[in-house]
């Protein structure tokens, strides 16, 4: 059976974009996801990061560079996820200096391609 190299070139060309158009969306297109349960959650981050089951009020933002959470859980619960991940805990004796914009206002900003506003923000 005789093929035409140029019918050859084009559907070899056609299915190799594709291919690499799904690769590249899955790579680098970012999944977010807020008041989502545990179960989606640790479906979708990465192994390094799965939430306790006690975790509630989960908001999460994942992309090919990194990931993270932010969610609420009690303090026993929390003592105890960390002791199973081998992180050792203790008291913070100098003030650490931290966002105070909850996670989902800097993904709302990521989303709409401006910066974060919030109550608290000094009006202009």
């Amino acid at each position: 059976m005789r093929y035409n190299l140029k019918i050859l070139f084009v559907l070899t060309t056609t299915i190799a974009i594709a291919v690499g158009s799904i690769a590249a969306w899955s790579f680098y297109y970012p999944y977010q996801a807020t008041g989502t349960s545990v179960a989606v959650a640790n479906r979708v981050l990465w192994d390094d990061l799965k939430l306790p089951a006690g975790a509630s009020d989960i908001t999460f933002y994942v992309d090919w560079y990194g990931c993270e959470a932010e969610f609420a859980i009690s303090q026993p619960e929390f003592l105890e996820w960390c002791k199973v991940q081998g992180w050792s805990v203790s008291g913070i004796t100098t003030p650490v200096g931290y966002s105070t914009e909850p996670l989902s206002l800097w993904l709302d900003a990521l989303a709409t391609g401006g910066p974060p506003v919030s109550s608290t923000s000094p009006s202009a």
